[in-house]
């Protein structure tokens, strides 16, 4: 929800911070064992555009999603030696339920999180991206 920073209670807050920081590490400390075992694996962090960018009411948001940029290209450098590529990707409004259906098409982010799944430390990690830069900044090129 849409809150400032003043009007937030402590609770919407601890739940942010669960969903967006919390739930990554937990899950990122389930499969690096196994990951770790087979000599290489992906881990790909869903953040959001809010993250580098400010909108009324969103800092709360915001910072989770920034400190979850964060803790991926820490995690990534952590990883490396693993054989782990770990990377947050930022899909842009996309349209479902939840977004009352605003946004673009759910089918078009498949192509730039396929892509980045296939990837290996030697090829792409450490990184935080915009879907909408996929195949201009990042990915295939053209």
């Amino acid at each position: 929800p849409d809150s400032k920073i003043v009007e937030m209670d402590l609770r919407e807050w601890r739940d942010m911070l669960a969903i967006n920081l919390t739930a990554p590490f937990l899950m990122s400390k389930a499969v690096i064992p196994q990951m770790t075992a087979q000599g290489s694996g992906n881990i790909l962090n869903v953040s959001s555009g809010y993250a580098l960018t400010y909108a009324e009411g969103r800092v709360g948001y915001g910072m989770t999603k920034g400190g979850l940029n964060t803790f991926s290209q820490f995690l990534a450098e952590e990883l490396r030696p693993a054989g782990i590529a770990v990377n947050a990707w930022m899909p842009g409004l996309i349209s479902t339920d939840l977004s009352g259906h605003l946004g673009e098409d759910v089918a078009t982010v498949v192509p730039s999180v396929m892509w980045t799944l296939a990837q290996t430390v030697d090829t792409f990690t450490g990184q935080a991206v915009r879907r909408r830069d996929f195949g201009q900044s990042w990915g295939p090129k053209g």
